[in-house]
């Protein structure tokens, strides 16, 4: 973690103030998680900064891609990869199914609007029956 925090602070005095403010927060958070996310507040747009932070909390960071490797040794990697990209995958959709069709994604976002299954059993471990 620290070893990326240094290479932040390295990319961002010398290279990322080249570019704009978003595209350093997105590097921020796809290199270390808890750095990219606390540097959120600075994206104006509300939606932008929903979808980054689906982005980054997805995929995790490369920080921690690298922190599994390291205890993962003599294991292959690439379906650990594969999944962490399809799990960014899937919540960069969802994130983009909230903006573009709020009503039909009213069930994940409110579960109260769910059937509630009450338990009318006069058993307490049949919960939902």
């Amino acid at each position: 973690v620290v070893l990326f925090r240094v290479v932040l602070a390295f990319l961002e005095r010398w290279v990322l103030w080249l570019f704009p403010k978003e595209f350093a927060i997105f590097l921020s958070g796809v290199l270390e998680l808890s750095n990219g996310c606390c540097a959120l507040i600075q994206v104006e747009s509300i939606p932008l900064r929903f979808l980054f932070a689906s982005i980054f909390l997805g995929w995790g960071g490369f920080c921690v891609a690298m922190q599994t490797a390291s205890v993962t040794v003599g294991l292959f990697l690439l379906p650990y990869l594969t999944g962490k990209v399809a799990q960014t995958l899937f919540s960069l959709l969802l994130c983009l199914g909230v903006f573009w069709h709020p009503v039909a994604f009213l069930p994940c976002i409110f579960p109260f609007f769910l059937k509630n299954r009450r338990n009318n059993s006069r058993n307490p471990a049949a919960v939902g029956v």
